[in-house]
């Protein structure tokens, strides 16, 4: 009897620590629901683009997309390297007149959050091609004298893609996220003398993994 009464007493340690093993969760992950590490972001929406040169313009509903990949500095700061575009898939332009207009970008995207409200604001400047072309109103490409004339535009530049946003954390690592983004272009000048610029803004959805 003694002698089982004392094995008791040395178990009864290893018996309590173990039942407190068990009924305690798993340690959380330390860095959910936090900007830290590595980062991926991809947005998309529908916007306002406009396209102009020294003498006409283009003009539509814009299609903007961005996609960076990089990670944070400290947390809540993440620098990336992006790649975005504004497209313009139908432009404002008489039937039957051929136009396409886009504007793409390659910079490093500065992003903060403002946490616990996972508001963002986040700015990309950015070397960017901009790229314009309508035809004339009867057809063709090369039209003197029509109203309003052919023209064409692409060029190298230099622009800035800025939006301010919220997301909202769907796990432990992924937010979707909703923004207002706006594009811009400096004066891009072609080798034969024509310029011109591109500014789109919009509203964009997004899906982050940070």
């Amino acid at each position: 009897m003694r002698a089982t009464m004392m094995a008791v007493l040395v178990l009864l340690p290893a018996i309590a620590r173990s039942q407190n093993t068990l009924d305690s969760p798993a340690n959380p992950d330390p860095t959910a629901h936090r900007h830290r590490g590595f980062y991926f972001h991809f947005s998309i929406g529908a916007g306002r683009y406009l396209s102009r040169t020294d003498s006409e313009s283009l003009s539509g509903v814009g299609i903007p997309v961005a996609l960076a990949l990089g990670g944070a500095v400290m947390e809540n700061l993440i620098v990336a390297p992006e790649l975005w575009l504004a497209v313009l898939p139908s432009p404002n332009v008489p039937e039957g007149v051929h136009a396409s207009a886009f504007t793409s970008g390659w910079g490093l995207n500065i992003t903060y959050y403002f946490m616990p409200s996972n508001v963002y604001v986040t700015m990309t400047p950015s070397y960017v091609h901009v790229d314009s072309f309508r035809g004339c109103p009867a057809g063709g490409d090369y039209c003197p004298g029509s109203n309003p004339p052919a023209y064409s535009l692409g060029a190298n530049t230099f622009g800035m893609r800025t939006a301010v946003g919220k997301e909202w954390w769907v796990s432990t690592h992924w937010g979707i996220g909703a923004a207002i983004e706006f594009v811009f272009t400096l004066t891009a000048r072609q080798a034969y003398g024509t310029s011109g610029s591109a500014i789109a803004g919009g509203f964009t959805l997004s899906a982050t993994y940070n």
